[in-house]
């Protein structure tokens, strides 16, 4: 827009929180929706006739020249004028009519004058201003009715144009009620080149110091007549004749009437110009017309009398003239005076609010051009030829606006704020004194200061005042007489001054600043002479002290002296008797001392002792059975291999590792009722005895172990909390609300971790509950299979891949909702894959449980071995069952879910080729891709595309079969995770990880036998006719020589002959990581050490950084 300055900032989240503020502020002043969307109408309306432009258009007679200065609304422009009309509700063509011609009314006769650009500019924008300022008004008055006090006279009922019902303020209370108005000016202005603009502003300011100066007089007058002061010789510097000078008065014409006849008359604007200057300096500046003095004669004279706030410029006086105003002289310059002066604001523009075809909008425009504006009623006071023809004047509406605010300002008690810039730059720390200057002699305040400094400056009670000087008077003075008028008669007559210096009120006392000065010296002067005088009197009453004190001093030593002498005779004496009574209760002390500290080492050694001899002090329950079921796994294994040696030294470890374990089981329910009932026993053996000593603390144990049954539940509990958490997954996966069911998993987790912690405290197994399978222990599986949802993995990885289907559709389609809850649904129906394990999880569980109940059968556990195989027939069923459902649906089972193929294909004949090693797939890839180039050798297409086909469906499993080194790259990472275990002392993860390893080395050497039965050499090299290859025997280095083919090679036996079968890692065989400690740490410390961190030796390192000493745990025992 051309208001905003044609910029287009991009809206900011500020701009829609201001947006909101906006309309919550319209809302609160009792605006309704159309009200505020009519605001909103006007707004855009304005900023759109700002988008009008005009051209020249050319002469319709196409006479002269062919163009005219009348002007015509160019075609890029008119969608705006349109727009702007339709929010205002006015007519399109009177709009255009009304900013395109001027209508004049001469002899009763109405004429119709085209305008030019430039004039219809001015049009356009007074439209706009009119629309905008009517709106201002009309907001004021609106929010003036909602804030207006409701007193006794306001009415009720409902308001008028679409008002909020409610109290309406009658006119009679309107008149009763204050306002506070706040009235923010420009300062008094003068630049080199001024202007119209400067003038007005300057003769407002004007204006506002004149009645500035009378109320700061009038203040001062009404201080000084309450308090009884004469004030007759105070004079009041008045800007009256400046005032006339520009406004006239007093039978004078002023400046801004000659601007206003200045428009009349023949000749352009800077003609007119021209000629109003040379009015203004015939007028005021003494100068009279050298046409007109003649015939004037003595009128003349008169009329081009000089006034004395109006100066003549020596130089450029044709456009130029000088006003001294109360800040000092300023020069104006009347270029565009006469047409500034002209108002843009037609009748027909003023009529077109009142045509508006909206109710409100007429409401609107009404407060700018009903009769209380001060333009209406200056149009009732003007002569009908310039209302019609030329209109009111800007001059003569700022002149009636000022006069307006003074005479509101003369009912109202005006408080003054001047506010001072420092500086032009707005910088902090500078202080530009020649600016301030300029501005405090701008704002009229050296007059304000004339003003107090003639006056009485200084006030002050009369009570501070006389407190502050009867100092000054002396003592006969003071008896003679009191009271304010006593000193002021007393100080007049010694310091030779009249009553024009101060002056004495009711209340208060006023005095110059000069004599205040005056006051305050003597004052201090006197104080300064009384402090000499009580310096001196003190320093006669502090010798006579002194000489006194010297002597009582002398008495008091010699006294002292005697009494010391007297004293330290009998400490003498005392201190002997002292010694040796202490030196008797100190040998005794030190006895007892020496047994106590014996006594307390002792504990302390025996603490460390019991310490060294318990390694397991640092260490929970569950590392303790880690570590407990570790040993015994070790045991086991040493029996086994008839390693009678180390089984020894393991059972010796396992009977304080189970002293150790017992100690720091945790409390269960049912350990607390063993105990409970141990306890109870002995209060019962306690009372059978009499032995009332020992009931007391008995009872008070027994009440204590009653309390902690709350915080442990029982067996029953538990499991009942377990079934709970399970059957709201259940109903939650029933119902298909899967997040349901995948939050509360965890809820099922912590129940079975819960019990599963009771039950390892307890020392049972899973075997021992009956209402709780292992599955739903071990796996952590809680939803009952006949209330699940699905009943296998296949039915599942079925549904997620309809649902995800679905949702790529909802994708492709953009309906981005639906693929959004579908998607949640999805997330559900993953998170219960978990829950149903694949076929190959269940075989490897299948592989797990039969070496469990291998080893019943070898321990002779024959109960257990039996449960087993009752599971190890159903888990079979359900990995038949799995894999029947996933030949029907086309769907392979994978440990990761995904859709992929089984690992069997069907042949040309029709017969299911199942592969388990990747060296088998590729022997058999091999095989046909031979038989495929015989086939292609012999022309044979047909046959050759369906073994192709064949040799395709082979290649697509080469992914689902790993090679050994991917599966020793698993290893590899296995291993690294049994380390991270064992290092976080989590023996129990350690255990299953190295199961899991050794069932996957025996994996990767049975497909590293495959591979070697089933390779192919991809070349071999010719024998020489007549040799035969000869084997070497094995050397000390496990290696063999073969016979020498085309030249003297060597190779090596591959590692699998040369290593033994049952041979130990190297990792086994390496020493533990030595320990770093200190050269000056102590044996026991170093044991400590080793005892805390299990290790076998540790190295002493000296300052240097070089090795200073080792100590293993041989030396150590």
């Amino acid at each position: 827009f051309h208001y905003l300055g044609n910029r287009s900032a991009q809206k900011s989240r500020r701009d829609v929180k201001g947006f909101e503020e906006t309309m919550e502020c319209l809302r609160q002043i009792g605006l309704k929706d159309g009200d505020r969307k009519l605001i909103l109408c006007f707004v855009a309306a304005t900023l759109h006739l700002g988008n009008i432009e005009f051209e020249e258009q050319g002469d319709p007679d196409g006479e002269g020249s062919g163009e005219s200065e009348n002007a015509k609304i160019t075609d890029a422009s008119l969608p705006s004028l349109t727009k702007a009309c339709a929010l205002l509700g006015l007519n399109e063509d009177e709009v255009k009519e009304a900013m395109l011609t001027k209508l004049l009314t001469v002899g009763g006769k109405t004429i119709h004058k085209p305008q030019n650009v430039a004039q219809a500019q001015d049009k356009r924008d007074a439209l706009a201003k009119m629309a905008y300022s009517s709106l201002f008004l009309w907001l004021v008055g609106r929010i003036n009715e909602t804030i207006a006090p409701s007193l006794d006279g306001r009415e009720r009922g409902d308001s008028v144009d679409g008002f909020s019902p409610g109290l309406r303020v009658s006119s009679k209370a309107k008149l009763n009620a204050g306002f506070i108005g706040v009235l923010d000016i420009y300062g008094f202005e003068q630049f080199d080149t001024n202007g119209f603009e400067q003038l007005l502003i300057n003769y407002a300011n004007e204006k506002l110091q004149r009645h500035f100066n009378r109320h700061l007089f009038e203040v001062e007058q009404e201080l000084y007549e309450s308090e009884g002061v004469d004030w007759s010789y105070i004079t009041f510097n008045d800007n009256r004749p400046c005032l006339e000078l520009i406004e006239g008065g007093d039978c004078n014409i002023g400046l801004l009437s000659i601007l206003d006849d200045a428009w009349g008359g023949m000749g352009s604007a800077s003609e007119k110009d021209v000629k109003f200057v040379s009015h203004l300096h015939q007028q005021f500046g003494g100068l009279a017309s050298p046409s007109k003095g003649k015939k004037k004669g003595k009128g003349s004279s008169q009329g081009s009398c000089k006034h004395k706030n109006y100066i003549t410029p020596k130089f450029g006086n044709d456009r130029q003239f000088i006003i001294v105003h109360y800040a000092g002289e300023v020069r104006y310059t009347a270029n565009g005076f006469v047409e500034k002066n002209v108002e843009s604001l037609s009748n027909e523009l003023k009529d077109l609010g009142s045509q508006s075809s909206i109710k409100l909008a007429k409401e609107i425009f009404a407060c700018s051009t009903g009769g209380d504006s001060p333009t209406s009623a200056d149009l009732t006071m003007t002569p009908a030829r310039r209302s019609t023809i030329r209109g009111v004047s800007v001059a003569s509406q700022f002149k009636t606006s000022l006069q307006t605010l003074v005479a509101d300002l003369e009912q109202t008690q005006p408080h003054y704020i001047r506010c001072i810039k420092p500086n032009l730059e707005k910088s902090s720390a500078l202080f530009d004194s020649g600016e301030v200057l300029r501005q405090l002699r701008y704002a009229g305040m050296m007059e304000t200061i004339r003003i107090r400094r003639e006056g009485y400056a200084l006030r002050e009670d009369h009570a501070s005042f006389y407190n502050r000087f009867h100092l000054l008077l002396n003592p006969e003075e003071t008896a003679t007489g009191e009271g304010i008028s006593h000193l002021v008669q007393v100080l007049s007559k010694r310091l030779d001054i009249t009553d024009a210096d101060w002056q004495i009120g009711h209340t208060k006392i006023f005095l110059r600043r000069e004599l205040a000065n005056k006051l305050e010296l003597l004052a201090l002067l006197r104080v300064h002479a009384a402090a000499r005088t009580i310096g001196r009197f003190g320093r006669v009453v502090a010798e006579r002290r002194a000489s006194k004190l010297l002597t009582a001093w002398g008495r008091l030593r010699l006294h002292m002296l005697r009494l010391y002498r007297e004293r330290n005779a009998a400490t003498s004496i005392q201190s002997v008797y002292r010694m040796v009574k202490e030196l008797e209760q100190y040998k005794a002390i030190q006895f007892a001392a020496v047994k106590v500290q014996s006594f307390q080492r002792r504990n302390r050694a025996v603490a460390i002792a019991d310490a060294l001899r318990d390694p397991y002090s640092d260490m929970t329950f569950a590392e303790l059975k880690a570590l407990h079921a570790e040993e015994s796994a070790r045991l086991d294994e040493a029996a086994e291999n008839n390693d009678f040696q180390t089984a020894a030294e393991i059972e010796a470890k396992i009977a304080p590792l189970k002293e150790a374990m017992e100690a720091k089981r945790p409390l269960t329910r049912t350990l607390l009722e063993s105990m409970i009932e141990e306890t109870q026993a002995k209060l019962d053996d306690a009372l059978a005895r009499k032995a009332y000593d020992e009931c007391a603390p008995l009872q008070k144990k027994v009440n204590g172990l009653f309390k902690k049954r709350d915080d442990l539940p029982t067996m029953s509990e538990l499991k009942e909390a377990v079934k709970k958490a399970e059957k709201a997954v259940a109903d939650a996966a029933a119902r298909r609300n899967f997040s349901a069911a995948a939050s509360g998993q965890g809820a099922i987790d912590a129940a079975k971790k819960r019990l599963q912690d009771a039950l390892d405290a307890e020392g049972l197994t899973l075997e021992d509950v009956a209402d709780v399978g292992e599955d739903a222990v071990e796996n952590g599986e809680g939803e009952a299979e006949e209330t699940s949802p699905y009943s296998s993995r296949a039915d599942l990885e079925t549904d997620i891949s309809a649902l995800q289907k679905r949702v790529e559709e909802a994708i492709a389609s953009k309906s981005f909702k639906e693929a959004s809850a579908l998607q949640m649904d999805l997330d559900g129906l993953e998170s219960l894959r978990e829950k149903y394990p694949t076929v190959t999880e269940m075989e490897v569980k299948h592989s797990s449980m039969k070496r469990d109940m291998e080893s019943s059968i070898k321990n002779k556990n024959f109960a257990k071995a039996e449960e087993i195989q009752c599971e190890i027939d159903i888990l079979e069923e359900k990995i038949k069952a799995e894999k029947e459902r996933n030949a029907e649906a086309g769907q392979t089972d994978t440990s990761s879910g995904a859709d992929q193929s089984d690992k069997f294909v069907v042949d040309r004949d029709g017969e299911r080729i199942e592969f388990t090693s990747r060296s088998e797939l590729e022997k058999k890839i091999r095989e046909v891709s031979t038989d495929l180039s015989k086939i292609i050798a012999a022309k044979e297409f047909k046959k050759a595309t369906a073994t192709q086909e064949f040799v395709d469906k082979l290649e697509a499993l080469r992914p689902l079969l790993p090679t050994v080194s991917e599966m020793k790259k698993t290893l590899a990472d296995k291993k690294r995770e049994m380390q991270a275990a064992i290092s976080g002392k989590d023996f129990a993860k350690a255990g299953e990880l190295q199961e899991t390893i050794d069932a996957f080395e025996k994996e990767v050497k049975r497909e590293e036998d495959k591979e070697k039965e089933n390779a192919k050499p991809a070349g071999t090299l010719p024998r020489l006719k007549g040799t035969t290859p000869r084997v070497m025997g094995l050397s000390s280095h496990n290696t063999v020589q073969s016979a020498p083919l085309l030249g003297k090679k060597f190779t090596k036996l591959p590692s699998s002959v040369a290593s033994k079968k049952d041979s130990k890692p190297v990792s086994k065989l390496r020493p533990k990581k030595p320990i770093l400690i200190d050269v000056n740490d102590s044996v026991l410390l170093v044991c400590q050490t080793l005892a805390t961190k299990r290790g076998d030796a540790a190295i002493a390192a000296g300052m240097n950084g070089g090795v200073s000493g080792i100590i293993t745990d041989t030396d150590v025992t």
